[in-house]
């Protein structure tokens, strides 16, 4: 058996493209005979420049090895078409989606009711994270501790209306999709009949930066020559540069392209096809379902900022959230969400010793876990020692559940409180600075068994570990590779954890 192997994976987690090499490894240790090295895709970086390099790299073996004999005259591609056809309703009546369906994406959803949210940066901050509490009475998909919670929210209204103008949609209007003579059966990616402004809220991501491919099938539509040329180089290899320039490094949408480009004429069923579901987002829970069993907590950062070409960016999510719970009355909000359950858990014995480090909303999980060793410790278990390491800029600006912290400390639920604060001296100290300067204690609750949880971005997250393998090479006078072995050995037992992004 020939055979090429193509992996999809992300240089910024430690194992990366893992299972696209174990697949390569067994195909060829099975006998298989590899025509081409394995491609492994770079989510971080230049994914479809990778997939393309690899798929030049195939079509000369692969042709080889079925007998093809390569043609010489260039075939003209056909234009792109949608497998989907637009029916408008016009007139009729027609039974529209309902405003809160019961699923999503195969998930059955809940409206939680907001019952509680309040700020957690100071006002000199210029940055907001919030705490928010919702209501899960009803639902009947009981959360553990470490899990996540899915939240389906609308695009804002502004971005439907820009939508509507350059596609020419009757916002108003119902519509249907149905597939085309001859197409393979696909089901269109939101409910339907529904009206061209509800898909455009509910149902379509209007925010996703745009992909090399995309570009490509974009420029076959441009009326006007030189947009079109411009579109299709920055579509192809020899555009990288540009591309990354102009277009990735300024976090360019699909609705940005068609204003720049305005000659594109862009077919309304495509412009469907083209444009992703929109997707939850998630946060990690940040309360414990012991302590609040029908109750779930959630502390959500807002994303604020501007990009690189100027233009303003919130997040469709926590601009959403911010928008009706902070800057109006938030009664009888409903949040359409649900659970999806984590592997992020406590050890199963309470008297095990946890170190948990979590800087930022990167806290989140980490104070549910608190929460659940006080309940432990208040129902009468021997607790372990709690240790946490938290950081963030300033201490009175983004230093959240502070007064929590400092009770738990007080209480005795955590045992040790390390901070970090990164921008109140000259020289920045981060979480992985307070891990090493405690190196000798940190020793200690390793050769204990402690349990070691990591929580935020993934460059800290791999900062932390690299800090806890030279404490393991250094204090248990090991070399590399063995204390490489003792850290990786806890994370197959299950005993250090990241929920890292």
């Amino acid at each position: 058996m020939s055979y090429s192997v193509f992996g999809l994976g992300n240089r910024q987690y430690e194992h990366f493209n893992a299972m696209g090499k174990l697949v390569d490894e067994k195909l060829q240790e099975f006998g298989g005979k590899r025509i081409t090295p394995v491609g492994l895709g770079d989510d971080d970086g230049t994914l479809e420049d990778d997939f393309e390099s690899w798929k030049d790299r195939l079509w000369t073996p692969l042709r080889l090895s079925c007998g093809l004999t390569a043609k010489q005259e260039a075939v003209k591609a056909a234009k792109t078409e949608s497998k989907f056809k637009i029916v408008e309703h016009e007139g009729a009546e027609v039974k529209v989606v309902p405003e809160n369906p019961e699923s999503m994406e195969g998930h059955k959803l809940h409206y939680a009711t907001v019952t509680a949210v309040r700020e957690l940066h100071g006002e000199a901050s210029g940055r907001s994270c919030m705490h928010i509490e919702l209501d899960m009475d009803g639902y009947d998909i009981q959360y553990h501790t470490g899990d996540h919670l899915g939240i389906f929210a609308p695009n804002p209204a502004e971005l439907v209306e820009k939508a509507g103008r350059l596609m020419k949609f009757d916002l108003d209007g119902v519509f249907s999709l149905e597939l085309r003579d001859g197409t393979a059966a696909k089901k269109p990616h939101f409910p339907q009949p529904v009206t061209f402004r509800r898909a455009l809220t509910s149902f379509v991501d209007l925010t996703m930066p745009v992909r090399k491919s995309l570009l490509k099938t974009l420029s076959e539509f441009a009326t006007n020559q030189d947009e079109a040329k411009k579109l299709a180089t920055y579509g192809s290899k020899e555009g990288k540069a540009a591309f990354e320039k102009d277009i990735a490094a300024a976090e360019k949408t699909i609705l940005d392209i068609l204003s720049d480009f305005p000659s594109i004429d862009l077919p309304k069923d495509l412009f469907f096809e083209l444009c992703p579901r929109l997707p939850a987002r998630f946060y990690s829970i940040s309360s414990s379902s012991s302590l609040y069993a029908s109750t779930i907590h959630i502390t959500c950062s807002v994303v604020d900022y501007n990009k690189s070409s100027g233009q303003h960016y919130r997040g469709v999510c926590s601009g959403w959230l911010q928008d009706n719970l902070l800057q109006s009355s938030h009664a009888n909000m409903k949040v359409p969400c649900y659970v999806r359950h984590s592997t992020f858990r406590l050890p199963e014995n309470p008297s095990t010793p946890v170190v948990m480090v979590g800087p930022g909303t990167g806290l989140a999980p980490l104070r549910g876990f608190i929460q659940e060793r006080r309940f432990q410790k208040d129902s009468g278990s021997t607790v372990g020692e709690t240790v946490l390491y938290f950081g963030c800029q300033h201490r009175d600006k983004d230093y959240i559940y502070k007064e929590e912290l400092l009770e738990a400390c007080n209480e005795g639920t955590l045992s040790a409180l390390h901070l970090a604060f990164s921008r109140e001296k000259e020289k920045k100290v981060y979480v992985q600075d307070l891990i090493r300067e405690n190196a000798d204690d940190v020793w200690r609750l390793l050769q204990a068994g402690c349990h070691f949880y990591v929580c935020g971005a993934m460059k800290m997250a791999k900062d932390v570990k690299k800090a806890v393998t030279e404490i393991a090479a250094t204090n248990g006078k090991m070399s590399g590779n063995e204390a490489e072995a003792f850290v990786h050995k806890m994370v197959e037992e299950g005993a250090y954890q990241q929920d890292a992004w």
